[in-house]
């Protein structure tokens, strides 16, 4: 109940976090290049997700890396794991549409408490994520590119990781 009462405020900053995102383009290679990290050892994406949180910029550029930052990190460790070569593809159009994520945030938070419920670990340090930066939940799940269909999925490529990898590094190669 509490996260939908700070989506307002996330939506009040949206401005910010759209000014941002392109930054998050900016270094969405970068994110690419350390999804196979965060893919490998979810942990290290939690440690970095912190990082990303002080940083709300590249807490972006990073989200897509964990999944997205700290809740990058939470979406990205199975974002990234996820369809990376979609999410990739797709990250410049999931900027320009970041108004409308952004606008819909509160159907996203609903569905990443499950994956929170799915990684104990970035769950608890999400929350003071959340807390600090709530822009930086707007566009974690923008970076994402489509949250409801990564999360939704993620589950499945979890299983699958290592073919995921696999494909990544084609992906890094191009």
């Amino acid at each position: 109940m509490s996260t939908s009462g700070k989506s307002e405020q996330a939506t009040g900053k949206s401005e910010h976090a759209t000014v941002k995102s392109e930054h998050a383009t900016g270094k969405s290679e970068h994110a690419t290049g350390k999804s196979e990290q965060a893919s490998g050892k979810s942990e290290q994406a939690t440690g970095k997700s912190e990082q990303a949180t002080g940083k709300s910029e590249q807490a972006t550029g990073k989200s897509e890396q964990a999944t997205g930052k700290s809740e990058h990190a939470t979406g990205k460790s199975e974002h990234a794991t996820g369809k990376s070569e979609q999410v990739i593809g797709k990250s410049e159009k999931v900027i320009e549409k970041s108004e409308q994520v952004i606008g819909k945030s509160e159907k996203v938070i609903g569905k990443s408490e499950q994956v929170i419920g799915k990684s104990e670990q970035v769950i608890g340090k999400s929350e003071k994520v959340v807390g600090k930066s709530e822009q930086v939940i707007g566009k974690s799940e923008q970076v994402i590119g489509k949250s409801e269909m990564v999360v939704g999925k993620s589950e499945m490529v979890v299983g699958k990781s290592e073919k995921v990898i696999g494909k990544i590094v084609k992906v890094l190669k191009l």
